[in-house]
């Protein structure tokens, strides 16, 4: 049977083919009144973009020194945990290499953080770069206040160090994904179209942290008598888990 193929098309299919424009990001939230550290900290968990916004773009108080200070006490606590696994001079010692060597990398890493932020199209001051940085230490160290009472039980129930270090281990690299995932979007924040680049910077600075954890070594463990804190000996950190473990096992 014969159709005509110049039939009106039915009102109801004339939109079909019609695309829907992307929805625009809504902006952050306002972050308010800040009324000391536990309004920062409570921001900075739940409102990240909001305090990001505040420093991008100039709209308030930024939180920096609030953060560094929450970075500094929060990363020694936890140092001091994981000190007392072994006690003597790693009580004072573990929470300087967990301050210490955290700066230090931090520092090493922030000229390649800068470099991806322009790499990725954000027109950020180094300034400003380095106190998203900052901010993303005391994500951080907050999520490693928040997992020390499980290290807590763990210190005083285990003995093995390759069982202690995986503890610790996982907990860190936790709080360092969301920490990462900090630094991230908020140099993204009001970048069209991001990219990546960011993920490489941040495999590099967890490589970093962890060789630094093998230069600084024992982070568990007794602290031998004339070992020199920062050990001369070169190693792999895979290395020296492996030569752990082997020595756990003899």
């Amino acid at each position: 049977m014969d159709t005509d193929n110049n039939d009106p098309i039915d009102p109801q299919y004339e939109d079909v083919a019609t695309p829907v424009p992307p929805l625009e990001p809504s902006p952050p939230e306002e972050l308010g009144p800040m009324n000391g550290l536990f309004d920062w900290i409570t921001a900075l968990l739940r409102q990240p973009t909001s305090v990001a916004d505040n420093l991008l773009n100039d709209k308030g108080p930024t939180g920096t020194n609030v953060f560094m200070w929450v970075f500094l006490i929060c990363h020694a606590a936890y140092g001091l945990i994981m000190g007392l696994f072994s006690g003597d001079a790693q009580l004072y010692l573990v929470p300087l290499k967990m301050v210490l060597g955290t700066t230090v990398c931090a520092l090493i890493c922030f000229p390649s953080l800068f470099i991806f932020s322009c790499l990725s199209g954000a027109k950020v001051a180094p300034g400003k770069v380095f106190s998203i940085l900052v901010g993303g230490l005391a994500v951080c160290s907050l999520l490693l206040m928040g997992f020390l009472p499980v290290s807590f039980i763990f210190t005083f129930s285990a003995e093995s160090v390759p069982f202690m270090g995986l503890v610790h281990l996982g907990v860190w690299l936790v709080s360092i994904a969301f920490a990462c995932r900090y630094i991230r979007k908020s140099l993204l924040l009001g970048v069209p179209q991001g990219n990546n680049f960011f993920y490489i910077w941040n495999i590099v600075m967890i490589l970093t942290l962890l060789q630094m954890s093998t230069t600084l070594r024992p982070m568990l463990g007794p602290q031998e008598e004339n070992h020199p804190v920062v050990s001369a000996k070169k190693k792999f950190f895979m290395v020296h888990w492996g030569d752990a473990l082997d020595e756990e096992l003899d």
